[in-house]
């Protein structure tokens, strides 16, 4: 697990989490202290140790808890003041990598858990839906509220058809479970509006997975309905003018619960690819990216409106 918090500190932070063994496994590896990781052979105490240091290392009965709070709450508080970050993990098949950025209903990972503190955080100045944009170009813009009503009205359409609506399947229900109840101080001149996308990495390819469903003519992003499998169009990468690099128009969409952005990230991730492996029924044969984007514009009380172009 990588942290790449910000320029000035510690530029890139590993963390290293030991997943507990089943009765039926050995372990060669022992937590030495909280930075040190060791790896013993299989002679015993004869054979060859390796030691390995980690900005954190967590033994296996660290809780969800506490690993969020020593890798990714740092960051969540800085995004939200205006920085940008990054985490990523890695390791082979059923190393632990899903059950630490996911987490269960009852005890959550790292993804559920950053979302609840930034809506948390922005409860109260949060923009009304569709008032900020963005271009598709790695942008946004502002709309005035006649404008941000109109899309209200075309994109709601868009997203709940007439025709009664199937049940999702294999996407869990939020309404129990466990949240965190912690927020960051925020200003009170600005207001939010957050953004989450959703791309897959496969054979040099770059597929949105939120991206409409054309055999349907409808969002995938419908929080109503699954979206069936489909043929994604692949996406290139471009460079903005601020020598920032994203992927153009991608499917960026608003949300305004934490609940409203794991939907999304687990309809995207029914359509990524997988594969069957001997520890895994459901390999991912990919990698991918959610991203999840704060837009910050300021605010004037006086006249209850938006005032400054968004920055992010």
């Amino acid at each position: 697990m990588v942290v790449c918090p910000d320029r000035r500190s510690e530029p890139v932070k590993v963390f290293c989490r030991v997943r507990p063994v089943d009765d039926s496994e050995e372990t060669c590896i022992s937590v030495l202290d909280d930075c040190t990781l060791v790896t013993q052979s299989k002679q015993g105490s004869s054979g060859k140790q390796g030691f390995y240091s980690f900005s954190r290392v967590f033994a296996p009965g660290a809780s969800q808890e506490f690993v969020f709070s020593e890798t990714l709450l740092p960051c969540v508080e800085r995004v939200l003041n205006g920085e940008n970050a990054l985490l990523f993990t890695y390791g082979v098949t059923s190393s632990g990598k899903t059950y630490t950025m996911q987490g269960d209903l009852e005890d959550p990972g790292l993804l559920p858990r950053s979302l609840d503190i930034i809506f948390n955080s922005i409860a109260s100045y949060s923009t009304l839906k569709y008032v900020v944009k963005p271009t598709g170009q790695n942008g946004f813009v502002l709309q005035s509220e006649a404008e941000a009503i109109m899309d209200r009205q075309r994109l709601d359409y868009t997203c709940n058809p007439r025709t009664p609506s199937r049940p999702e399947i294999n996407t869990p229900s939020f309404e129990t479970r466990v949240r965190e109840t912690e927020s960051v101080p925020l200003s009170k001149k600005s207001l939010y509006a957050v953004f989450v996308s959703f791309i897959e990495l496969y054979n040099n390819n770059i597929h949105d997975l939120l991206a409409p469903t054309p055999s349907l003519g409808r969002y995938c992003n419908s929080i109503t309905s699954p979206c069936p499998p489909s043929l994604p169009r692949s996406h290139n990468l471009r460079e903005d003018g601020n020598r920032n690099i994203y992927v153009p128009g991608i499917t960026e969409t608003e949300v305004k619960t934490a609940d409203e952005a794991l939907k999304l990230f687990y309809q995207g991730r029914k359509r990524r690819h997988v594969a069957s492996t001997a520890l895994n029924e459901a390999s991912s044969r990919s990698h991918s990216i959610f991203t999840i984007r704060i837009v910050r514009a300021g605010y004037d009380p006086n006249y209850d409106e938006v005032i400054q172009v968004p920055f992010y």
